[in-house]
Order: C-alpha cells, then structure tokens, then sequence
C-alpha cells in the first residue's frame, strides 16, 4: 500500500493480521542501549502535543531486518501525545493516547519507521504481561531523567534497558508513504498490539 504525505491511514485489525502474515520482521535491538534525549513542549495553541526525542548513543549492535533487509542501528526515536494513526477497533475508528516511533536509515539511505500506539491504562485490572512490565520501566527510567527544560539533547542515564522493552511480536501494518523528496517504508502495530502504560509512565 502506498499513501501521500498527510494522508490519514486507517489502521485495520485484519489488514494488519495479513501484513504480518505475508512480511517477516525479525529484530534484536541493544540489550543496554543509552541515550541522549530531548523535550519538545509543543504549541497547546497550535494543537501540536509535546513530544519526546531520543538519540540511542551505544555502539551498533542492533540486529533488525525487515524481508531480509538489514535497516541498522536506530536514528532517531519520538515519543508524541495523540497517536499519527487511527484505529479502526470495535466498529469505531479510534486514536491512541501516544505514538511512539523508531527512525531507521538502510545503507543505501531508505528509511524505516517502526511505529508503536500508546494506551494509557490506570485501571487496577489491566492485564500485566511481559511486555507491559518492560515498556513501563524503559519509560519510568526515560522520563524520569528528562526536565522540561531538556529542549537540547542531553544524556540519559539508564541501566540494562532495550528498544526490545517497547516493540511489540503481534500484527503489523505495512505501507510506503510518499514525501515530495523522500519514500518512508512504515511498519505500524494495531492498538491491540500496542504498548499500555500505567498513569505514572505515562505522564
């Protein structure tokens, strides 16, 4: 599937069960990666959300391929309050909470951007699984070395963490976006496949 820039894409359960059926994604990313980070407040009166932007600063020892194709060691990483998809989920068409997004760049300069939705679950009841406990501590050590006042990339102290902690294994959706200048190859994750962060990550 191919979009245009600032084309809405509609993420579909079942659409994204045949991408992920008919695509092989395969990735092992640093098992203690550091990072610079930065704080974008945004512009409440311009409706742009407050974003977060993180460097990973170790050496290259990420191991992501996506049909075969080696996409390296990460860019970039943003974090943005109200998800760039929407959801097609219970008849309804929905937006996640947040997104986050991994920037990759092949060696013969094609970009990747791996994209992630991010519910906020307070309720005592939601279901804790592996990847829930992970993503919850990858952000708690994340935001809580980040200030407001962070809007120039500044380190990150962090122990034993992974961009592993917050990608989910589900469905996957797969689709090319056409810029005027560039081709961005997207993989994006269903909501149900998403990260849920409890109210203190998520803040």
């Amino acid at each position: 599937m191919s979009v245009k820039y600032n084309e809405v894409v509609k993420i579909d359960k079942n659409e994204a069960l045949n991408c992920s059926s008919n695509c092989s994604f395969k990735f092992n990313y640093n098992e203690n990666v550091s990072f610079k980070g930065k704080i974008n407040p945004g512009n409440v009166s311009e409706g742009q959300e407050s974003s977060i932007y993180l460097k990973p600063t170790s050496s290259n020892n990420d191991k992501v391929v996506f049909n075969g194709i080696e996409l390296g060691t990460p860019l970039i990483i943003s974090i943005v309050r109200k998800s760039h998809h929407v959801y097609r989920k219970d008849g309804m068409i929905k937006q996640a909470d947040a997104e986050l997004c991994i920037f990759h760049k092949t060696s013969n300069g094609i970009f990747y951007i791996i994209c992630i939705p991010i519910n906020n679950d307070d309720s005592q009841s939601s279901s804790v699984n592996s990847l829930t406990l992970k993503s919850n501590r990858f952000f708690n050590q994340i935001t809580s070395n980040l200030y407001q006042s962070n809007v120039n990339f500044t380190d990150i102290k962090t122990n034993n963490i992974s961009i592993n902690d917050v990608v989910p294994r589900g469905e996957f959706f797969y689709y090319n976006l056409n810029d005027t200048s560039k081709k961005f190859n997207i993989i994006v994750y269903h909501m149900d496949n998403g990260i849920t962060l409890d109210k203190n990550s998520f803040n």
